[in-house]
């Protein structure tokens, strides 16, 4: 910022309507509490200081906050309102010419309205910009004839007539910091509520201006007109929002749900307009730190949630859920649920099966239905087709994995590793109890119970499973495997 910009997000109200224990500003929209989209819009102007207001459930909120950013915690108790919660933040606030203030509920704030409201403030030098539009707030801006905004007036101080003007106040606003320290000072208490309003600064900008007096000011005498100022330009500016959605404050699980929506429909314009295909757009939900291709397609019912990485010409879904996970090139993944974990070039996964943290499916494997994989590593061809589990297993380049097989990877006490050899041909129904190796090349029979390493090309069958008597045979695999070494 050319001049010096102190910004104050305001997250002290307890939120009661939002029926729960988690504060109201951490419930989360598009995968991120409320709080840290506001957060991540203030840091986009780059302010030479920025404090959060705590007020109920002040180690909660803060606790959260502190693990990604670096603010100052301010802490307002008892809470008396607006206008107190600023002026508790002044120490946070030391040197700054100019003060933004943001509350932590109203997640859909966009930095480019952020950016037009401290521009217009700082070309125009006034006591305090505030961001106005049509949106549900119920401070109601009343203005002369000649467009000059004369008070706002909160809804349970208005007349019938005020009550039907369309703009209205978001509360966001900017202000000269040096005026606005001074005169938070001589605010009063709300007749109606009791607390300090920071509305009532407005109005008193314009008062002062004009040589009148605070005293003097009541909803009714708002509505008259008002002579030019001292001061050449006007006291109070401000800047319409384009979206009055973005100055929606949450208070409700309703409200939630609403942002939920816009921020996902948002979400989902910018995928597709930068060349994702989403093929129904209702019933596909992404989340704000997802980052997918150009070319990858998302079918109905496709979520993608955390960090989730989706590259070039991989398809997802339909109905798959993917966490934290990273999608390689033209892979693709169809009603099955992978979380934290990799899916490697041209690999395919489902339908039905899942992938749990820690899997490693690397380029060109097949995973088909009901597979279930935990903190294993399947290298490029591996064929796992139906109905198995592998945890904490690695399994060697193309080794077929036949349907039910288990790797009994934990003993009570311990999870123990299994690992499968190059070409290893594993058969339906075996069971490896970890710890055990199997060997490359190497086979097990239908039902094979493996309790002991397989050698490599070796051939076991049976419950315990043994090794065949005199199986030397030098099958197809085996031949390739020692023209290979």
């Amino acid at each position: 910022m050319p001049e010096s910009l102190g910004i104050v997000i305001l997250a002290a109200g307890q939120g009661t309507r939002m029926k729960g224990h988690i504060h109201k500003v951490l419930h989360t929209v598009a995968g991120i509490p409320m709080i840290e989209h506001v957060l991540r819009s203030a840091l986009q102007l780059e302010p030479s200081k920025l404090a959060v207001v705590l007020g109920h459930n002040a180690d909660q909120v803060a606790d959260v906050i502190k693990r990604k950013y670096q603010v100052d915690f301010v802490l307002q108790d008892p809470p008396r309102g607006t206008g107190d919660a600023v002026r508790v933040s002044r120490p946070a606030m030391d040197g700054v010419e100019h003060v933004m203030v943001l509350y932590g509920d109203t997640p859909l704030i966009r930095p480019e309205t952020l950016r037009r409201l401290i521009d217009h403030h700082i070309a125009e030098s006034p006591r305090v910009t505030i961001l106005i539009g049509e949106t549900h707030d119920p401070g109601r801006v009343l203005m002369d004839e000649r467009g000059r905004v004369i008070a706002v007036v909160e809804e349970k101080q208005a007349t019938e007539e005020q009550l039907k003007i369309r703009e209205r106040n978001s509360g966001v606003a900017v202000f000269q910091a040096d005026w606005m320290w001074e005169h938070l000072e001589s605010l009063q208490p709300s007749p109606v509520s009791g607390e300090y309003q920071l509305t009532d600064l407005v109005n008193i900008a314009v008062r002062e201006d004009i040589g009148g007096h605070w005293s003097a000011y009541t909803p009714e005498t708002a509505s008259q007109e008002i002579s030019e100022p001292v001061d050449t330009k006007w006291p109070v500016q401000y800047v319409v929002v384009e979206d009055p959605s973005e100055a929606m404050g949450i208070n409700n699980r309703l409200q939630l749900a609403i942002a939920e929506k816009i921020m996902r429909q948002r979400i989902l314009e910018s995928l597709m307009l930068s060349g994702v295909t989403v093929t129904d757009p209702e019933s596909t939900y992404v989340d704000v730190d997802v980052r997918v291709d150009v070319d990858a397609v998302l079918l109905p019912g496709t979520h993608l949630t955390g960090k989730t990485k989706v590259s070039r010409g991989a398809v997802v879904g339909p109905y798959s859920f993917i966490r934290d996970s990273y999608l390689d090139e033209d892979c693709r993944v169809q009603m099955s649920v992978v979380e934290e974990s990799y899916v490697g070039v041209k690999s395919d996964v489902g339908p039905f099966s899942h992938l749990r943290p820690g899997t490693r499916v690397e380029a060109g494997v097949h995973i088909g239905n009901f597979v279930e994989t935990k903190n294993t590593v399947l290298h490029a061809g591996v064929k796992c087709g139906h109905v198995s589990y592998l945890g904490d297993a690695e399994v060697g380049e193309e080794a077929n994995i036949g349907a039910g097989t288990i790797t009994a990877n934990y003993d009570g006490v311990n999870k123990n590793p299994t690992k499968i050899g190059r070409r290893a041909f594993i058969g339906v129904d075996t069971m490896l109890i970890a710890p055990v190796e199997v060997g490359e090349g190497a086979k097990t029979g239908a039902g094979a119970v493996v309790t002991k390493d397989v050698p490599a090309g070796k051939l076991v069958v049976g419950v315990p499973a043994r090794q065949v008597p005199q199986h030397a045979r030098k099958d197809e695999a085996s031949e390739e495997l020692e023209d290979e070494k």
